[in-house]
């Protein structure tokens, strides 16, 4: 199985969509506002590029990761990586939950 590549970019809050990222940022200490664009992996899936919203929390080692309303959060080291995780390494992500 290939790994899905991504880019990341930190956006303004206004720029987020998933609903309880954005409520979470209302109560969050210095807060980074995440966009991720996820590429294809491979040639015979639609070459559609698909984004996600990120918010991490610094303070508490969380990040929350949204495609929709709702985000799915773990404990992590920094931002890049646990990306990675959350997209190309489920269950390591699931057991951080």
């Amino acid at each position: 199985m290939s790994t899905r590549t991504f880019r990341y970019e930190e956006v303004n809050i206004e720029q987020i969509t998933a609903t309880d990222l954005c409520e979470e940022f209302l109560s969050a200490k210095n807060a980074q506002t995440f966009r991720v664009t996820i590429f294809p992996h491979e040639i015979d899936e639609p070459a559609e590029v698909v984004e996600a919203d990120a918010l991490y929390l610094p303070s508490e080692g969380r990040l929350g990761i949204a495609w929709g309303a709702d985000a799915t959060w773990a404990d992590v080291d920094d931002v890049e990586s646990d990306i990675e995780m959350w997209l190309n390494g489920g269950e390591t992500w699931d057991q951080r939950n």
